[in-house]
């Protein structure tokens, strides 16, 4: 019947139920004390912790009523005393009792008044009754306790919830790394955190100015990714380590466990029994912060673990505050409103961590996925361009373009497009989509996905050779058609006649010239001129 820390439960007899004495010395079980006394004790002040139940008849109560018919009002609106009744077969709960009782305050299963056993009953009953009275009363007692508890426990479910949503999403490691840091935080009430991440998980350079590594194993340094502060700022004295010199972390390595630090111990301490590993040489970690009005009086490292067993980083969170709404303000507050992180309290941390763990090495498999798709993308573009060089760089202004229109949509705060909206995701989408566009071009015939003009070569070149057979059909028929009127005439050519030979065979080769020209110009990648189609229509 108790619950750690919460005190002790008192039944207390005013008689004997059933006729069986009850024994006049205190006999203490645990966190049950069952004594005799009488309902004159209840104005009496109980101990801080103890909760106290008057087990009485009606009889008993009315007469407690008729001499001090105030000390019931002790009752109304407390919640560690209680009055259990039990009848007897001349001795029952009357209307005008409960009604004196209601007047008072003292209602059933809510202020004072606790129930009442109706006869007949056996000695189980008996037992059975007193013990669930002395249980409401006690969860009465205890309401706010519970029900702080449970709020802890909505505030565990909704974080889990959150990076659970997170996992089945495609959240990067930034964005999931905030997001691990401020639930922590929720859940533990800290005032301040940091998130210490090895390099492989973020795509920004490492305070050292080192590069990071896109793929492969953890790096050797383990650095601040991102913080959090509540009441004032703080700041890590060393925002980057090596992992290999740094005590604390080759612990969380080890030993896969959060550890406390606490001002008046000095050193880092772990919160399971049993744990041998020596720490105490781990040097803390330090802090900046302004002296006058804040002070560090403990913290906690929570190792993230993914779910190969590597230890990728850890979680840091400094003062642990007595509320939620605590703003620590000052070092006397500090003092007053800073207290220890409990072991129940740094198990859900690491159970927590456990999540952000797997949530994280999600993310940097989606990382490790994206980088691999942007590679593809990038050969295939490369590709697609080396097989049409003609139109190199025309899948990259595609995409620029799209992705401006897209993102000028999104700028527009009034007209048609004031209620469109483009995501991260779909202007994602949108620029390798734009990319991608021309990627049938893999499977496009060489003279098909390299033609320039609206013929193919071989065409064009079967009818210029169509042309020149025809000019020299024409220059043949000309001087045939001369040759044979002279003939018939009997007559010698003279000059006058060569001459309109040639003016004839120019002629038609003008006009076969000006046909070509027409053909030309009509094959040529642009739109074709109106008076050009009658033409080619004549050809």
């Amino acid at each position: 019947m108790q619950a750690a820390g919460l005190g002790s439960l008192e039944i207390i007899y005013d008689h004997s139920p059933l006729g069986l004495a009850m024994p006049a010395r205190q006999i203490t079980t645990g966190a049950l004390i069952l004594r005799e006394g009488r309902l004159s004790e209840i104005p009496d002040p109980p101990t801080e912790s103890s909760i106290r139940l008057f087990v009485s008849t009606p009889n008993e109560l009315r007469q407690f009523l008729k001499q001090t018919p105030s000390h019931l009002g002790y009752l109304r609106g407390q919640n560690h005393s209680g009055i259990f009744l039990i009848e007897n077969d001349s001795d029952r709960l009357t209307v005008q009792l409960k009604k004196k009782l209601s007047e008072r305050g003292a209602h059933p299963g809510v202020e004072g008044y606790v129930g009442c056993l109706s006869w007949p009953f056996s000695y189980n009953d008996l037992s059975k009754a007193v013990v669930a009275a002395g249980e409401r009363l006690y969860l009465k007692r205890h309401e706010n306790y519970y029900k702080s508890i449970a709020a802890i426990r909505e505030v565990e479910t909704l974080a889990m919830h959150d990076l659970g949503s997170a996992l089945s999403g495609n959240a990067t490691a930034d964005e999931m790394g905030r997001l691990v840091l401020e639930k922590c935080m929720s859940v533990s009430g800290a005032d301040a955190g940091f998130l210490l991440m090895s390099d492989v998980l973020f795509q920004e350079p490492l305070p050292d100015g080192r590069s990071v590594k896109i793929l492969g194993h953890i790096g050797n340094t383990i650095a601040e990714r991102a913080k959090r502060c509540l009441s004032q700022s703080i700041n890590l004295v060393v925002k980057s380590w090596n992992t290999s010199a740094m005590p604390l972390f080759q612990y969380l390595k080890t030993q896969g466990r959060a550890v406390a630090w606490n001002e008046l111990s000095g050193h880092l301490t772990p919160v399971y029994a049993g744990v041998t590993a020596n720490i105490e040489s781990a040097y803390p970690i330090e802090f900046s912060y302004p002296k006058e009005s804040y002070h560090v009086s403990n913290y906690c490292a929570v190792p993230i673990r993914v779910p190969s067993g590597e230890v990728i980083g850890a979680v840091v969170l400094v003062n642990r505050r007595s509320k939620p709404d605590v703003y620590l303000e000052s070092v006397q507050q500090c003092q007053v409103d800073v207290r220890e992180f409990s072991l129940s309290e740094l198990i859900m941390l690491e159970a927590l961590a456990q999540q952000a763990g797997a949530s994280l090495d999600h993310a940097r498999l989606i990382k490790n996925l994206k980088t691999v798709f942007e590679s593809f993308v990038q050969a295939s573009v490369i590709a697609i361009e080396s097989r049409d060089p003609s139109t190199k760089g025309h899948s990259v202004r595609v995409a620029t373009l799209t992705v401006a229109l897209a993102e000028a949509v999104n700028a527009e705060m009034s007209g048609p497009f004031a209620g469109l909206h483009f995501s991260s995701t779909q202007l994602y989408e949108l620029k390798y989509a734009s990319l991608l566009h021309d990627f049938g071009k893999i499977g496009v015939r060489e003279d098909v996905l390299q033609k320039e003009k609206k013929l193919f070569p071989r065409e064009l070149s079967a009818i210029r050779e169509r042309f020149l057979n025809l000019e020299r059909q024409l220059y043949l028929k000309c001087i045939e058609s001369y040759l044979d009127g002279l003939m018939r005439r009997n007559q010698v050519p003279s000059e006058a006649d060569l001459a309109r030979i040639r003016r004839e065979v120019d002629r038609v080769s003008r006009e076969l010239s000006s046909f070509w020209n027409i053909i030309v110009d009509a094959n040529e990648p642009q739109v074709v001129k109106g008076g050009s189609f009658q033409s080619l229509a004549e050809i």
